[in-house]
């Protein structure tokens, strides 16, 4: 051997994987790589940041991208770029990363091995040594440095990830049978993207999912750009008792009493799983506070999270409507990633471009493309569900058929884990449910 280096192997990616895992899915991936040494990373910025994430992880603490520059930021000034870098991979993060941790450990033990050889090229220069032993000594100090690589295959690691998957167990249902059959549920870090025209019934359709989640106990919160908190709580309550609006108002004039027993049943689980707020900034950079109070409104972590909607939120320096949807839209992704929660984003579809009168009622299943100034909507959700009232038509009908038609379609437009398909709901427009 010659030189005094290693030959130049480009490990960046797998260091930047590895790292956004650790952004991503905190706690669990760091069990997965925490093996990892700073010695793992070739460059000094980021062997600064393993020393931030481990230390805060140790501590007990999240190491979010937010936290990790705050800590690291003052001390290397090439990290602002790096952690910029980092974004993309925090969107984008290989599903393979435990296989990326593997071949940092094989950096490792090539660069050990290659020093060895370096000692028997020079031992063996000197006419004293005993060359012999030496070659059997480097071979068994390779032996336990290629033991300590544990480098598996990449088929190995996909296996394990899915394991990993199963073991999570079953995904947040939403309560309606026929859509929950199709993609088995929302799991952590997931986006679920539904879109229809004003009127639909969107809106009705995220709080009817919170208040089926409710009846079972599970957390959520509903964070609403559109409708006041008083209001989104009413329906909840009008959608959880099945009561009519004018006796649910009634009730809460005569100041809620407790009496009223089915009513008071039904706040109550509304109110110890659901955390309602109608934020006063419309910058998706609140998120994260807001969903760390409704952890603490609730004493526990929320497990779904739903935005009403898209269109209404802000994203500052945007230049189009375009570019301000994609960025929110991938925004969400990794907030829902990095929080380790499950998002529904509800977003208004644009008209029709040759108006079609039919679809800009809501009467007619949309496209996957429908969203307003789509931009990535569509690349960063991981399911996509359309929403239309064929009671919307604006064809001459006899109004009692109108009313007799309580359908609302459900289309699947979007599935990262199988099929395509349809499904019927009944909503009960008076009282804003959503039956299926």
């Amino acid at each position: 051997m010659s030189g005094d280096k290693v030959p130049v192997i480009n490990y960046m990616p797998s260091e930047m994987a590895v790292l956004s895992a650790v952004i991503h899915h905190g706690n669990k991936a760091f069990r997965a790589v925490g093996s990892l040494t700073v010695g793992h990373f070739s460059a000094k910025t980021r062997r600064l940041l393993w020393r931030v994430v481990c230390e805060l992880t140790e501590a007990g603490e999240t190491a979010d991208l937010d936290q990790v520059l705050a800590i690291t930021i003052s001390q290397d000034s090439e990290v602002q770029r790096v952690l910029g870098e980092l974004t993309d991979y925090l969107c984008n993060a290989p599903s393979d990363w435990r296989w990326h941790a593997g071949r940092l450990r094989e950096r490792l033990a090539r660069e050990r091995v290659y020093e060895l050889g370096r000692e028997i090229a020079e031992g063996a220069a000197d006419p004293a040594s005993d060359f012999d032993q030496q070659t059997r000594d480097l071979g068994n100090r390779v032996v336990e440095i290629l033991d300590t690589a544990v480098v598996k295959p990449t088929t190995s690691n996909v296996l394990a990830e899915y394991i990993a998957a199963a073991q999570l167990g079953a995904g947040l249902n939403l309560g309606f049978g026929a859509i929950d059959t199709i993609f088995g549920g929302i799991q952590p870090g997931e986006v679920l993207t539904v879109i229809a025209r004003p009127g639909v019934g969107k809106s009705a359709f995220g709080t009817q999912v919170l208040v089926n989640l409710a009846s079972s106990g599970i957390a959520g919160c509903f964070w609403s750009y559109e409708m006041p908190s008083a209001q989104a709580f009413e329906r909840m309550i009008v959608q959880s008792s099945g009561l009519p609006t004018r006796e649910v108002r009634g009730w809460a004039k005569s100041g809620c009493p407790p009496e009223s027993v089915t009513l008071d049943r039904w706040s109550r689980r509304v109110m110890d799983n659901v955390t309602i707020h109608a934020p006063a900034s419309r910058d998706i950079k609140a998120f994260p506070q807001m969903l760390a109070d409704a952890t603490a409104i609730l004493k526990r972590r929320p497990r779904l999270v739903i935005i009403d909607y898209l269109q209404l939120l802000d994203h500052p320096g945007s230049r189009t409507n375009y570019e301000r949807m994609s960025r929110i839209a991938i925004e969400v992704k990794t907030f829902a990633k990095r929080n380790d929660v499950a998002v529904m984003l509800l977003c208004q579809a644009s008209r029709h471009p040759q108006g079609n009168e039919e679809y800009n009622a809501g009467a007619v299943s949309l496209g996957a493309t429908a969203a307003r100034d789509s931009g990535q909507i569509g690349e960063a959700a991981d399911f996509m569900l359309t929403l239309c009232r064929p009671a919307l038509t604006r064809k001459p009908i006899p109004e009692y058929e109108r009313s007799l038609d309580t359908r609302m379609l459900v289309s699947v437009v979007k599935n990262r884990r199988g099929p395509l398909g349809e499904a019927a709901l009944r909503f009960e427009g008076e009282m804003y449910r959503v039956i299926g």
